[in-house]
């Protein structure tokens, strides 16, 4: 993976909708990730980071999740804080679980792996109810629990970004999706706050849309400027994670 440039990137909530179900309304079981995890795995020669919602069930079932994914060829995973019956971080009315209950999440995660360099990232989406020095302070927790990185989901200003990458000791990932909470901006303002990555979740997969509509209606669009994958900001995510992820 090259500094600041992107990755290869297949996300769950694309992957899932192609093959499966509306997996935002958290409708995707682990073993539909699993077959998809295959797929991806059998056809890229590069790691994967994989979306795992709430880690599907308790404890146990949060450890097997980790055996499962590693078993089918993924270098690491996200874990979020919202309760099982999750929504997508843009969506309103989010329900998040007590701090606690996420810090055993990622315990058990942490526990069920084998090989320490698969990556436990906890994502959280505390902002919207909870409010950015409350969300820092349940990261840090999830730090001490484990996790090797944090997703902040859904920020809504640059500056909470800022205040996320000066609180917190492990890399950052921030999501760029467009039509979401998080205002429209370049790799370059993501890293002047300290940002280590940025995930496009959607972007090709809009763009080819749009494209495939313009074709049948007998219109050409330039796909310029796509991103897909995860932008690596700083070499010491990759160095100190041994890690060159794209995200699934």
């Amino acid at each position: 993976v090259k500094i600041g440039s992107p990755s290869f990137i297949g996300t769950k909530g694309s992957a899932c909708t192609s093959t499966t179900s509306p997996v935002t309304l958290g409708m995707t079981s682990m073993t539909d990730v699993v077959a998809d995890i295959q797929r991806i795995t059998s056809a890229v020669d590069l790691p994967l980071l994989v979306d795992a919602d709430t880690g599907w069930g308790h404890a146990f079932c949060i450890e097997r999740t980790v055996q499962s994914f590693a078993a089918a060829g993924a270098a690491g995973m996200h874990l979020e804080d919202q309760e099982q019956a999750k929504r997508c971080g843009h969506r309103p009315n989010k329900a998040i679980v007590e701090t606690g209950e996420m810090v055993d999440r990622i315990a058990a995660a942490v526990s069920g792996r084998s090989d320490s360099s698969f990556v436990i990232m906890a994502r959280t989406d505390a902002l919207a109810s909870e409010g950015v020095d409350a969300a820092i302070e349940r990261c840090n927790r999830y730090v001490e629990a484990g996790a090797d990185m944090i997703f902040a989901e859904a920020l809504t200003d640059p500056d909470q970004y800022r205040k996320f990458t000066s609180a917190i000791s492990v890399p950052i990932l921030a999501n760029m999706t467009e039509f979401g909470k998080t205002p429209v901006l370049t790799t370059e303002q993501f890293q002047s706050v300290g940002v280590d990555m940025v995930l496009y979740p959607c972007h090709v997969r809009r763009k080819t849309s749009i494209a495939e509509f313009a074709n049948r209606v007998g219109n050409r669009i330039c796909l310029n400027k796509c991103r897909l994958g995860i932008v690596f900001m700083k070499s010491s995510v990759i160095t100190n994670t041994n890690k060159n992820l794209i995200k699934y």
